[in-house]
């Protein structure tokens, strides 16, 4: 009986030691490993394109992911219209506008971003007489 006993300590004795090689090599290594970035896709363009009434307002909400700068480019109306960044309202849509101009096709409006939510805001001055259309290009991080 004490060498039946004797062959299974021994059995024992030998897996633990084949574990905790195994071990020791997945821990052992002498070169260290740098983590991989994840791969960015900025900056991020997209077109916008809408008709507005008199008196009329239009907004497109976008996320960024990162920091950076935002630039939206009227690439075409058929009246002189506000164009302007801001932050998505939480209440009643819209648009809370940081920056904004008025002008016809061809206007540029640039605000620096951080990583979040943000709006494009396309606006009647009073120039709309029965409707415009737009195109708006935006590109963002």
């Amino acid at each position: 009986m004490t060498m039946r006993r004797g062959r299974f300590v021994r059995g024992v004795a030998f897996a633990s030691l084949l574990v905790a090689a195994g071990v020791a090599s997945g821990c052992g290594s002498s070169t260290p490993t740098t983590p991989t970035a994840a791969k960015v896709t900025s900056p991020v363009t997209e077109t916008w394109a809408g008709v507005l009434g008199p008196a009329g307002t239009a907004s497109h909400t976008f996320i960024t992911s990162q920091p950076g700068t935002i630039t939206v480019t009227m690439t075409s109306s058929d009246a002189p219209l506000g164009l302007g960044i801001g932050i998505p309202r939480a209440v009643n849509g819209g648009c809370r506008l940081a920056t904004s101009q008025v002008d016809a096709a061809g206007l540029v409006v640039s605000a620096p971003a951080d990583a979040g939510s943000y709006c494009v805001e396309v606006f009647d001055d009073g120039s709309v007489g029965k409707q415009a259309g737009f195109a708006v290009q935006i590109v963002y991080p």
